[in-house]
């Protein structure tokens, strides 16, 4: 009721405003010279938006169109009445809407809920008086967030970086673990692994990635504060796929999460990663797949994760990455969230890119993609739910984002043309690696404009432009994140970096993370300290410790034999100090010299001043008590060295006196010098009597030494058993003794004394080993009595099989010293080094020394860890030996041009012809039918197409049966500008003859000579799978099915095939998925050579002829030999390789869907039950395992013939560098010489 009467108020308002405007337009008299402010001028001279008004007869502006109507309604919200597009009851209310009724506000500005789509806006932004959600003023108005406030100053405490596996695998500017530097990230997140759609089980997203895990988590050897984490998702996660849904299957059912967080658990724990970084990028998102329930859901799972990774030991670490989108931000429940996750990672990037193009609230401007203006403003929405700001870290780019500009508006405002050109490493459009951009910068000659308020750097050359971070941007986005109170900053990604770290280092220099510097080590180096107690005066009326010497006198003028060195100046009556010496040797001591009252000071020649007295003395003299710094033997007293280190200054006129060079430093000074030995040069006035003091004596020191000095010093006046007026009672404290006295100065004239009490600091240090690395050099001697290892194959040897043998731990050592030296932490190795070093000059393996072990490092493969390197050096040092001299410069090389001896290898279709026949006039005469004749007349007219031959045997029939294969494009066939020359595939590093990896490459027109355009399943295969056939009973298929079914055109109502290919005979068909000219989908270009030999092992020919291998092996130049076996390996890694792999199961899917449809014509046509399908499964599977177990036979036998030829010469640098390589090889057999045939379909 009551909202009825509202709206009949404002109904009523409406209309009386309408009314007044509409008086107010009437009366205005429109005309030509005095047209309507608003609507059309009739031509009785009204303004209106009628037909009345705008149609026949209208004089002025008579083209006016309202915002809106029934026929015209609004782009968004709804049309009243009045022409007016908007939103809330005043626009579509049944009483004013005339189109878009339903149209709802985002928020509610306080209208009420049947309104608005939600009664407040997303992550709590504002809702501004029109009904939409927006954080700036035109939104907020004055309402501000708390965006912190804190010191530029400090330290941060998380520097995340993302690490690729993939980065090891890029065409180049290859990045491997060990180029990460040291002291820089507190978190490195290996990204990615990947969840199985099925089982939801952790996985690695590429097996060559499991070698990397180890490599990045050896780290926290040297560097035990760093955690690193297993990322989870990624960008494309969300992309139409096998993985689009899974992390929204996975946090709607929590049975899927059991079986999640088993594998998860269970993979860190086998790979040491210490937690999870969870990319989830998209949830809830409709257009990245999300589903509505997500945003209840993503919390609801953490929460679940947490209870978890609690239970682990200390794997328990989660951090999840937030976008700094508002529009994919909004559907994530940070507050939720924010209780389950130890830190936030903000993915401050890719703010700006070619996804701006067409976008009407961006548009195609070049704005930087790491602003740090709209970086501050997409904090803020973090802010505004009261997310804490030490949990969150701020993105940085180690990549800028590129686009293809017109060079003469290149300044921010203007507009791009497209993406930037792809580099060549990065290999994607808009996108340029940071060591990418340096190269760009250098081979160009120019230099990059730094932008201070967004802290950008642009670079722009030719028609190109760049945005991205370096040195100087990363100051500006450190200090922000300190000012803003943010927990850290995170870098995606450090393997765009320099090999040589240069970015992650100026990060490191900024950030004030320190990383493995808070904690502090030995070395192995164990320092022994032994503290040195002195000799020294007690206090009055005190006895020696118990245990110390009390010194006797040895001077002329003691009074009795068995006198003691004591002395009661100024005591009192309150008995007489000693001289008390600790255990051990004592010096010679008396005091110098009474000479029966005519007393004369200073001490004899190599004796020093401890103290001295008037007692007995005529006026003005002073007996001097001495001492020797050795004993009776001449041998050195520790307790007398303090007092060897100095010396008083007995110059007459005290103040005038000055210290020597050797013992510079006044320790402290006195009128009356060690006890009573007075200075006559009165030079001083106090307010104390008498008013004019004494001059005062220096003591000097040497106090250069840390080890050897008086230390903390003090003059003690009013300590002791009498204080009074004018009478001075000096006892030192415990633990200081006297080295001076003042019987004169300060008050203390009348009676007593004042002692100048110091703390003695006498220590010396010895250095030893510790336990550890005494043990080391234990096993190290043990080691080297039989450098051996139990097995030659280390490439089978893992964690769970070694143990602490001598060559486990000098294994051990090498790993950790390898590492020690990628990351400049070689001190903390300190000890294990002394004793290797010593070692290897001991037993004549000079260039295994430390220094030259550093540099094995560059001169690894990098495909090769320091484990494997540990290994080969722990298992033959004198083999490792002879390699490092670097008394003369031998290389193995290993690019021996095989088509030299061997041209069939490096012809295009290579096997592929082996059962070819040259012409068509035996096919004509073989074929008995007049159909088949008109195929063939057809395919005469076709380049490149040839006949393929197979012998039919199925014990009934045994005839030669004859097809066609299509003709390809041969490398030189394709189109220059084709993408196929991007994409080309080679072993990664010809040059180094361990590397075995295939890499893609680009290349251009004038190198496709080097290349074949490869069929991934060899054309060869087919022929003998038809040959295989026949003789499998279970196959149901004999030779009438290809004399009388195969070759013809039999098929009805077939569909075309990729490309457009359409024929009815199954022959053609069948070969048609293999590629074609039309079919080219899955072609590659090889290198030719490396095609050659897939093509003979395919064959399960051997790569070569026994009897010229056996020459091969003998030949005093290991080239071919290498050449041939590391082609051998590299096949396999080519075939594992992902592109390839997907593009073989792509052929093979096609080859199946073939075969099916061939299959089942044939049974409807014959009656018979051919199992065509299962059985090329089956042989397919079959062929490939007999293909690899061929190449490992064969690679095995050769590595090891040639390993026999070379052993004998293992101690020559070239013999030594050849089984190295070998040795490599073998380890790559390892990693490389493995299919995994369950992933065929």
């Amino acid at each position: 009721m009551r909202r009825g009467c509202l709206r009949g108020i404002r109904m009523t308002l409406l209309i009386c405003l309408l009314f007044v405007c509409i008086r107010g337009t009437l009366a205005q008299g429109c005309s030509n010279e005095n047209p309507c402010a608003t609507g059309c001028c009739s031509k009785d001279g009204y303004c209106g938006t009628s037909e009345e008004h705008c149609g026949e007869g209208c004089v002025d502006t008579c083209d006016y169109k309202l915002g809106c109507d029934a026929n015209n309604p609004c782009p968004s919200g709804c049309c009243n009445t009045f022409g007016f597009c908007g939103l809330g009851p005043d626009f579509c209310g049944a009483d004013f809407c005339v189109a878009g009724c339903d149209s709802k506000a985002e928020c509610d500005p306080g209208w009420g809920a049947e309104w608005s789509q939600s009664s407040k806006c997303p992550l709590n932004v504002c809702c501004s008086k029109y009904g939409f959600c927006g954080v700036t003023e035109d939104f907020c108005g004055n309402k501000t967030v708390d965006r912190g406030h804190c010191s530029e100053d400090g330290s941060l405490k998380r520097v995340v970086g993302y690490f690729e596996g993939w980065a090891s695998r890029r065409p180049c500017n290859r990045f491997w673990p060990e180029h990460i530097p040291g002291k820089v990230y507190s978190h490195i997140n290996f990204a990615f692994a990947t969840i199985d759609p099925q089982s939801f089980e952790v996985k690695p997203a590429d097996a060559r990635d499991v070698d990397l895990y180890t490599r990045v988590t050896s780290r926290k050897q040297l560097d035990p504060n760093l955690k690193v984490f297993i990322a989870l998702g990624g960008w494309t996660f969300n992309d139409p796929g096998p993985t689009q849904t899974i992390f929204s299957d996975l946090a709607a059912s929590e049975d899927k999460q059991k079986a999640f967080f088993k594998s998860l658990v269970s993979f860190m724990s086998t790979y040491d990663f210490d937690g999870i970084d969870l990319d989830w990028e998209y949830p809830e998102a409709d257009d990245r797949n999300g589903r509505p329930e997500d945003f209840k859901n993503f919390p609801k799972f953490l929460a679940n994760m947490r209870s978890t990774l609690d239970k682990t030991p200390g794997r328990n670490g989660i951090s999840i990455t937030l976008p700094a989108s508002y529009w994919y931000l909004q559907h994530f429940d940070l507050q939720a969230l924010a209780k389950s996750v130890s830190f936030f990672n903000i993915m401050s990037y890719d703010l700006h890119g070619t996804w701006d193009m067409g976008n009407k609230w961006t548009g195609e401007y070049l704005n930087a993609h790491t602003n740090l203006t709209e970086i501050d403003l997409a904090l803020d929405l973090l802010w505004r739910n009261d997310i804490k700001k030490d949990m969150v870290v701020m993105g940085l780019a180690f990549y800028g984002r590129t686009y293809t500009v017109n060079p003469t508006c290149v300044e921010p405002g203007c507009m791009y043309l497209s993406g930037g050109v792809r580099g060549s490493c990065s290999r994607e459009v808009g996108v340029l690696l940071n060591n990418e951009i340096d190269q760009i910068r250098d081979s160009k000659g120019v230099s990059p404009t730094l932008y201070k308020d967004a802290a950008v750097q642009v670079l722009h050359w030719d028609n190109q432009w760049v945005s991205y971070d370096d040195a100087d941007t990363f100051v500006l986005k450190t200090n922000f994140a300190r000012k803003r109170c943010l927990g850290g900053v995170m870098v995606w990604a450090i393997s765009h970096d320099t090999t040589d770290g240069y970015y992650s280092k100026a990060l490191g220099r900024v950030t004030g993370y320190v990383g493995s510097m808070q904690f502090e080590y030995d070395g192995g180096l164990v320092t022994d300290r032994t503290n040195h107690s002195q000799c020294h005066w007690t206090n009055c009326g005190e006895a020696c410790p118990s245990g110390w010497t009390l010194v006797p006198r040895t001077d002329q003028w003691k009074n009795t034999k068995d006198e003691y060195m004591f002395d009661d100046t100024a005591c009192m009556g309150t008995g007489s100090r000693a001289w008390c010496c600790p255990p051990g040797k004592t010096p010679t001591c008396g005091w110098y010299s009474f000479k029966a009252g005519r007393c004369e000071d200073g001490c004899p020649s190599g004796m020093k001043e401890i103290s001295s007295t008037s007692t007995g003395c005529r006026y003005d003299s002073h007996q001097t008590a001495c001492c020797t710094l050795t004993d009776s033997d001449g041998a050195v007293v520790d307790g007398m060295t303090l007092y060897g280190a100095c010396e008083w200054d007995n110059s007459l006129e005290c103040e005038k006196g000055v210290c020597s060079t050797a013992m510079n430093h006044i320790l402290g000074k006195s009128p009356t010098g060690s006890g009573e030995n007075y200075c006559h040069d009165y030079t001083h006035r106090e307010k104390v009597w008498p008013a004019l003091q004494m001059g005062e004596r220096k003591y000097c020191c040497d106090t250069d030494r840390m080890n050897r000095r008086w230390q903390n010093c003090e003059w003690v006046s009013n300590v002791g058993t009498i204080t009074k007026d004018m009478q001075c009672v000096g006892f030192c404290p415990a633990g200081k003794f006297k080295v001076a006295m003042n019987t004169y100065n300060h008050g203390c004239y009348h009676r007593g004394y004042e002692s100048y009490c110091c703390e003695p600091s006498y220590y010396t240090e010895t250095t030893r080993y510790s336990d550890d690395v005494a043990a080391f050099q234990d096993a190290l001697a043990k080691w080297g009595a039989d450098p051996t290892c139990s097995t030659t194959d280390l490439a089978s040897r893992d964690l769970e099989t070694r143990d602490d043998s001598p060559v486990e731990q000098v294994r051990s050592f090498l790993q950790s010293f390898f590492l020690a030296c990628s990351m400049a932490e070689l001190d903390r190795l300190a000890g294990k080094v002394q004793v290797w070093d010593a070692y290897m000059i001991a037993h004549g393996l000079k260039y295994l020394v430390s220094n030259t072990l550093a540099g094995i490092i560059g001169l690894r493969s990098n495909s090769e860890s320091f484990d494997d390197l540990s290994d080969e050096l722990a298992c033959d040092p004198v083999l490792w030996n002879a390699y490092l001299d670097d008394s003369e410069d031998v290389t193995v090389p290993c690019n021996f041009d095989l088509c030299t001896t061997d041209n069939f290898l490096c012809t295009e279709e290579g096997f592929d012809n082996e059962d070819l026949v040259s012409g068509h006039d035996e096919l004509k005469r073989w074929f008995q039918w007049e159909g088949q004749r008109r195929a063939l007349h057809r395919l005469e007219k076709r380049a490149q197409d040839k006949q393929v031959v197979f012998n039919c045997d199925d014990g009934i029939v045994d005839v030669r049966i004859r097809f066609w294969r299509h003709g390809y494009p041969s490398s030189g066939d394709w189109p220059t500008q084709d993408s196929i020359y991007d994409e080309a595939l080679d072993n990664e590093d010809v040059e180094d003859c361990a590397n075995c990896e295939t890499n893609v490459k680009s290349i251009v027109v004038t190198e496709s000579s080097d290349y074949h355009t490869e069929h991934i399943i060899e054309l060869q295969s087919m022929p003998k799978f038809f040959a295989w056939l026949v003789t499998q009973a279970s196959c149901n298929v004999d030779c009438q099915f290809f004399l009388n079914f195969f070759n013809k055109d039999v098929l009805k109502g077939t569909t075309p095939m990729p490309g457009g290919f359409d024929s009815g005979v199954p022959s053609l068909r069948i070969m048609e998925a293999l590629g074609s000219w039309t079919n080219q989908n899955q072609f590659r270009l090889l290198e030719k050579r490396l095609n050659g030999m897939k093509a003979v092992l395919w064959a399960l020919h051997n790569p070569s002829d026994p009897d010229k291998w056996k020459d091969i092996v003998k030949d005093s130049s290991p080239n071919q030999g290498i050449t041939i076996l590391k082609r051998v390996v590299t096949v396999f890694s080519y075939l594992k390789h992902p592109d390839v792999w997907k593009r073989l199961k792509a052929t093979n899917g096609l080859i199946r869907q073939e075969l099916k449809t061939v299959q089942d014509a044939y049974n409807q046509a014959t009656g018979s039950n051919a199992v065509i399908v299962d059985c090329w499964d089956r042989w397919l599977a079959d062929h490939l395992a007999k293909v690899l177990q061929h190449g490992i036979n064969w690679a095995t036998q050769g590595l090891t013939d040639m390993e026999n030829q070379w052993l004998p010469k293992k101690t020559t640098k070239l013999g030594a560098t050849v089984i190295r390589v070998i040795r490599q090889l073998r380890r790559s057999m390892g990693k490389q010489m493995n299919l995994d045939l369950n992933d065929l379909v």
